[in-house]
């Protein structure tokens, strides 16, 4: 890819990701506070983002009831 190409794509990314900012974090951005990362995600590589997984609801173990009595001698 060449350079300006590159710059553009990197570019038009970012206006992507930045247009979707509510206006407190677009304020966080201008002060510095924020920091925005335009990293693509690497999938399946190594250290890469794993498929998501869909939790199954678990059902609660039964609850024991267990009852003391406490002698005074």
């Amino acid at each position: 890819m060449n350079r300006n190409k590159f710059i553009k794509s990197l570019v038009s990314q970012f206006e992507a990701q930045i247009s979707k900012l509510p206006d407190h974090k677009l304020e966080e951005l201008e002060s510095g506070k924020l920091e925005i990362s335009l990293t693509q995600a690497v999938g399946s590589e190594a250290g890469g983002a794993a498929a998501p997984v869909k939790k199954q609801p678990t059902k609660p173990a039964p609850a024991t009831a267990t009852a003391t009595k406490a002698r005074m001698i």
